[in-house]
């Protein structure tokens, strides 16, 4: 799906229609109403065709970076908010929870998603405590970051959903014992969201929130009064301690092959990604990737940053033998100066693996 893939121009027209959305989202004056935009969510799960039985954390970053690159800086949208939001449980580990992290840079809002699903119990207190624990961890790496903390998908299903006929809860402070577990341990949390009432009927009825006489009606009533500082509101917005937009430094990093990549055909696609400088400042006859072994790989300007070329392990006599081959981009600027990558030094390590076709 990026640039020179197969995908690549499928991919864009979707961007593009997402783009198109958010440059209409105005308000009666003429100014832009801000979207928080969700993308690639739940991808340590294996539901979604971007998850974890699907693409290495590698990948998924690369993809993550690629859709806010090319909707910011190519298509001009800038009244979008990034939200990264796996889903839980995470028992507080913040390293699990930073696997498919794409990156300061590319994200505004930290959050999680996660249900609860459990009906043996007869109210949802272990597990709120497991949100609870994961809501601190995704708050402290938040405030280090200087980024939005949310509960960004939240609800009841499988045994514990709501029943269709809206009787026989267990469970009837599900909303408000969540809302005040938060507001007492995680106050930082922004906001909170339910998935949506979809109806139906039988085994494909679908709710998550409570309904005009059903058993969780005074429940939801309660959560909504308990305290205004739970709802939406322009008085309960504290812009005191917002951080400073800093100034991105220029950088170029390798974005295929990603790391941890086994490589089985002898000619590489090589794709390098430039941020935070211009076009007219790059030299552009300068850009190459160097590998461990002494090879240099010449690069062309694709498109929005990109640089690609072709690493032929035949003609630079490397072979398929279960070695490893490490990778590093070097690209200049027209004064000289040679861009780093945003973390590390942009190399990539991968792994040269035999072609075993099956028969």
């Amino acid at each position: 799906m990026l640039p020179g893939g197969k995908y690549s121009d499928t991919f864009n027209k979707e961007l593009d229609a997402i783009a198109a959305t958010a440059q209409q989202a105005k308000r009666s004056d003429g100014t832009l109403i801000p979207i928080i935009f969700r993308p690639l969510h739940e991808n340590n799960g294996s539901w979604f065709w971007w998850g974890a039985t699907h693409a290495s954390a590698s990948e998924y970053k690369e993809l993550y970076r690629y859709i806010v690159d090319y909707l910011r800086d190519v298509k001009d949208v800038h009244n979008l908010l990034y939200a990264y939001s796996p889903g839980g449980v995470f028992n507080g580990d913040s390293t699990d929870y930073l696997a498919t992290y794409p990156g300061d840079q590319w994200v505004d809002v930290l959050g999680y998603d996660e249900y609860d699903s459990d009906d043996s119990a007869d109210d949802s207190s272990a597990w709120i405590n497991t949100v609870v624990k994961d809501m601190k961890m995704v708050s402290d790496q938040a405030s280090q970051r200087g980024k939005i903390v949310a509960l960004t998908e939240f609800g009841r299903s499988g045994d514990r959903k709501f029943k269709e006929s809206g009787t026989g809860d267990k469970d009837t402070k599900f909303f408000s014992e969540l809302a005040e577990a938060l507001a007492e341990n995680v106050p930082s949390t922004a906001y909170m969201m339910t998935w949506a009432n979809f109806g139906g009927g039988g085994d494909n009825f679908q709710a998550y929130t409570p309904w005009k006489g059903s058993d969780g009606e005074a429940d939801f009533k309660a959560f909504a009064d308990s305290n205004k500082n739970l709802m939406a509101s322009k008085d309960n917005v504290d812009y005191s301690n917002a951080p400073a937009a800093a100034m991105q430094n220029g950088s170029a990093r390798i974005v295929t092959p990603v790391d941890g990549n086994r490589v089985t055909d002898t000619k590489v696609v090589v794709r390098v990604k430039t941020e935070g400088v211009k076009y007219s400042d790059l030299d552009l006859n300068s850009a190459i990737v160097t590998t461990d072994r002494g090879q240099n790989v010449k690069l062309k300007y694709s498109c929005n940053g990109y640089f690609t070329g072709i690493l032929d392990l035949n003609a630079a006599g490397i072979n398929l033998d279960q070695s490893k081959l490490t990778l590093t981009p070097q690209v200049k600027t027209k004064d000289g100066k040679t861009l780093a990558a945003a973390d590390g030094n942009g190399s990539v390590t991968v792994k040269l693996v035999p072609n075993q076709s099956r028969r």
